[in-house]
């Protein structure tokens, strides 16, 4: 099984991290290296690699400022306005926005995104080029944590020569929780 492009870290730092040298378990490893990347991306609502996102549809704030989706952004091709029965279309190479990390910013003090719903669309790139090595950390975390349990699912404790050991598999690891509070919008 090939590495998954939505994949937050490599096969080779998930066995490094669990001290697997042999590739007997490398199909599960892979499996649950890209389970726990795609769940970390949900739980962030967005991509973190870059991605072209086209016509993204946004909902007019009545501002000359508008945050994005998706973040960072790296580069922004196209602004749609729909304005009635007109559309204005204000591309790259004009002087008319600037964008900070995730937010487009008209320039000169008369203009604004229309209020509205749905007016105004965007066709523009964000995410990073390289994962951010404490997200790439978080997911071999949260991978890990998945494949350490897999003998203990079902099991609340076990005993063995007079000695009790207890399981919990409720939480997700604080490593991982810390990332996606880091990494997360709070609009």
């Amino acid at each position: 099984m090939s590495a998954d492009p939505i994949d937050l870290a490599t096969l080779a730092d998930a066995k490094l991290w669990l001290g697997i040298t042999n590739n007997q378990s490398d199909p599960l490893l892979q499996q649950l290296l890209t389970a726990a990347s795609d769940w970390i991306q949900t739980q962030l609502s967005r991509n973190i690699k870059v991605t072209t996102y086209t016509d993204e549809f946004y909902d007019g704030p009545g501002k000359n400022w508008m945050p994005l989706r998706n973040w960072p952004i790296v580069s922004i091709s196209a602004i749609k306005i729909r304005s009635g029965s007109s559309v204005t279309t204000y591309s790259a190479s004009g002087t008319d926005f600037e964008f900070s990390e995730d937010t487009i910013y008209f320039l000169g003090g008369n203009k604004a995104f229309p209020q509205g719903r749905g007016n105004v669309k965007v066709t523009y790139v964000a995410g990073y080029a390289v994962v951010p090595p404490a997200l790439a950390r978080a997911t071999v975390d949260l991978m890990s944590t998945i494949y350490r349990g897999k003998d203990f699912i079902g099991y609340q404790s076990k005993s063995l020569a007079g000695e009790t050991v207890s399981f919990s598999f409720t939480k997700i690891p604080s490593s991982v929780d810390r990332i996606i509070i880091q990494l997360q919008r709070v609009i």
